[in-house]
């Protein structure tokens, strides 16, 4: 709930508060009496002594009570629509070139391709972190207009709006919109009039331009120009305007509504390297035009929450009018670059620039008039994807998409088509992975909303937040009005702002534990968002720059070097990140996390992981998970980097009372109690005590080393059972 909401509850309650102890002590002073009170014979109706406060008379509250069920219908309806986010450093959107003067004229536009009917044009703010605060609407131009032609030039223009007579409102988190326009043309292009200006500078920044034809957004990934850009490394660039990423929530259902998926997508076997093929097709039935094709990532709640989760880190997509691909038409290829889609956002491959964007290296510059541009129509029934590189963070690797999707026009022609793959996972994960899974509409958490309705229910959240913000402002002044129509003028009152001042400051510590909470949530958000992405840039950065001709061979070793060091960091900040997010989980949520960590932070060992099938159905909380999952991870890291082992065993037993991990190898042992500080047994037998377990350490040089950890349940068992009783109320 918003802050400034719980203030004006906080107020009312105070007030509440106040008039219990003046009516007890007859010392109520009423300004203007109401029939209707005096009839019904009592002023102030109370409630159970329980509660700790007395309502207010119907006659003076009823207003109040009206604006406080509005306010809660809309916060209500708000949870069903998805929330804003912040905008990452990467790939932050369009910004332009500083110029002297607020209103020099500066302009950018898009080429479509070729004239197209346009239903919709929204222009979509940036909300940039500066420093230690959130600037929503950041750079957002203060006078502009928007215009559609079909002349590059502009000579001649349809306008779609023109705010250049006055200045146009910050439109904060939410997208400008025109709808239902009913016009057509090729080219769309903003001209600013009078710039934002910031630290004395004058400039104007759109985080995305979206420009729907029907369901497409028909400006994704299309040739950009302008008077002049900020070309800022991956936070700032022309082509960052139509890249199809910013604020906006993603274009899917909200999870954990009606709306939520029953599959997760389709999946591959394992893989033990990255470079396995694997390919999956689609037959759309009859031969038709493709304008249009959409890879919506994985991301299996039963699964380690890694964004986009199993994408394949190479590809290329295929084309073709016979099932054999015997004429095959290369639709995209991406076999040479690492693309490390690592998101949820749909990967859109519009057919007018496909071969644009396959032609793109990882260093080439974005052009705002390619050659190839508008690629050639192309016709097909079958489409295949074929992975060249499959997604190196997860082990072993898997061929995994949520979705694909074709457009032909408005259509998704590849709605519950038919569909093959090279191999596909079988067994229990048949259940939720299958190759039908992948045309069902659906992702691995929500079901996917077509452009209109995405950009409508964004539009129907901007209007319940400013209606509740209104309704908020119209409680502050009844509130006020309330309590200065019953303020107290004896000694009572003043022992009544005493128990007031006392109870706000209760409500105030609760609120900060609260406010706590969500900076955590906020603070994890942003580890994920910046940090995360920043490590992977360097990471793509070491590698891009240690396959360039020129370098010399001593820096070569030191560039993988940094590559890994970058990788590892940011797989250590995942497992952080997990303690974080989540206050309680499941036990086989813990022991699958156990699993993944053992397979990624021991590569090159033979893994026994030993486990019951069957899990009991506990939750475990924060402390209780940290303290085992970082022991456990410090018995692996020890494994890894001293004991030269080629083999490793796992063994989890449990009981309803204890949790008993074993870690077996068969390296090179050590001596205890001369290392026994240098290898962290100290730091695993401390945090083993803290929960009434312990640790112990056994090994003898030359034969390997077992390490046993032992921890009960029952020291949180009361914390299980409220979580239960929580679960159960929620639902």
């Amino acid at each position: 709930m918003p802050q400034h909401l719980d203030h004006s509850t906080l107020r009312l309650r105070t007030i509440n508060f106040g008039l219990a102890v003046l009516s007890c002590n007859a010392i109520v002073i009423l300004q203007s009496p109401c029939p209707a009170a005096a009839n019904s014979g009592s002023q102030i109706a109370s409630v159970p002594i329980a509660a700790g406060l007395l309502d207010l008379p119907w006659w003076v509250s009823e207003k109040v009570r009206k604006i406080e069920d509005d306010r809660s219908f809309f916060e209500i309806r708000l949870q069903s629509v998805h929330p804003y986010s912040t905008q990452s450093k990467i790939r932050a959107g369009f910004h332009s070139r500083f110029v002297a003067t607020a209103n020099e004229i500066q302009w950018v536009q898009i080429d479509l391709g070729r004239e197209f009917p346009i239903s919709r044009i929204a222009l979509v703010p940036t909300a940039v972190q500066l420093e230690n605060s959130i600037v929503e609407g950041y750079g957002f131009p203060v006078r502009f207009r928007v215009q559609v032609s079909n002349d590059p030039d502009f000579k001649s223009a349809t306008l779609v709006a023109d705010h250049t007579s006055a200045d146009y409102p910050d439109p904060g988190r939410y997208p400008v919109q025109y709808p239902a326009l009913e016009l057509s043309g090729r080219y769309v292009r903003i001209t600013v009039t009078r710039h934002s200006i910031s630290a004395g500078r004058a400039f104007f920044a759109l985080g995305e331009l979206i420009v729907l034809s029907g369901n497409r957004n028909v400006a994704a990934w299309r040739p950009v120009k302008s008077t002049g850009s900020v070309e800022a490394a991956t936070r700032w660039s022309q082509e960052y305007l139509v890249d199809e990423v910013s604020i906006l929530p993603l274009p899917m259902g909200l999870a954990g509504t009606s709306a939520s998926s029953f599959s997760d997508g389709f999946l591959s076997k394992a893989s033990p390297n990255d470079e396995a093929s694997k390919w999956v097709q689609l037959d759309l039935g009859k031969e038709v035009v493709i304008d249009e094709i959409r890879l919506v990532p994985a991301r299996p709640p039963d699964q380690a929450d890694i964004p986009g989760w199993g994408f394949p880190m190479s590809f290329r997509v295929d084309v073709a009018k016979q099932a054999g691909l015997e004429d095959a038409v290369p639709y995209c290829d991406f076999s040479d670059v690492q693309i490390e889609h690592w998101t949820d956002r749909p990967f859109v491959l519009p057919a007018e620039t496909r071969e644009m964007l396959s032609r793109r290296g990882v260093t080439q510059q974005w052009k705002s008039e390619p050659d190839n541009f508008p690629s050639a129509p192309v016709s097909a029934r079958y489409v295949r994807l074929t992975a060249t590189r499959l997604d190196s963070r997860i082990t072993p690797r898997f061929l995994a998409l949520a979705e694909i999707q074709v457009y032909s026009g408005d259509t998704n022609v590849a709605l519950e088509t038919k569909v093959s793959a090279s191999d596909s996972a079988g067994g229990d994960a048949g259940k939720r992975w299958s190759p039908r899974f992948l045309v069902d509409e659906y992702t691995s958490r929500t079901r996917l909303l077509e452009s209109p309705t995405w950009l409508d229910n964004l539009e129907t959240r901007r209007s319940m937040e400013l209606r509740l913000a209104e309704l908020t402002d119209a409680l502050n002044e009844e509130v006020y009005r309330v309590w200065i129509q019953f303020g107290g003028g004896t000694a009572v009152v003043v022992f009544a702002c005493f128990g007031m001042l006392s109870w706000i400051n209760w409500r105030q510590r609760s609120q900060m534990t609260i406010q706590t909470e969500q900076l955590r949530n906020q603070i994890a958000s942003d580890l994920h968002d910046d940090i995360g992405s920043n490590l992977g840039t360097i990471a793509l950065l070491c590698q891009t720059i240690n396959h360039r001709d020129g370098i010399p061979g001593g820096l070569k070793p030191e560039l993988e070097e940094m590559r890994e060091v970058a990788l590892e960091t940011s797989d250590a900040m995942r497992d952080i990140l997990w303690l974080l997010r989540t206050p309680t989980s499941k036990l086989d949520e813990f022991v699958g996390r156990l699993r993944i960590t053992t397979t990624r932070l021991l590569p090159h060992c033979e893994i026994r992981f030993q486990c019951a099938e069957t899990l009991p159905d506990a939750v475990i909380v924060l402390a209780w998970r940290r303290n085992v999952f970082l022991s456990f991870k410090e018995a692996l890291h020890n494994a890894a980097r001293h004991s030269t082992a080629t083999s490793i065993t796992v063994k989890i037993d449990i009981t309803e009372e204890r949790l008993k991990i074993t870690v077996a190898d068969n390296g090179i042992g050590f001596d205890p109690e001369n290392h026994r500080e240098g290898l962290g047994v100290s730091s695993v037998t401390k945090r083993m005590a803290q929960l009434g377990g312990s640790a112990t350490f056994a090994s003898t040089p030359g034969k390997g080393t077992t390490v046993v950890l032992d921890a009960p349940f029952h020291q949180f068992g009361y914390i299980q059972q409220l979580w239960r009783r929580i679960a159960r109320m929620r639902k």
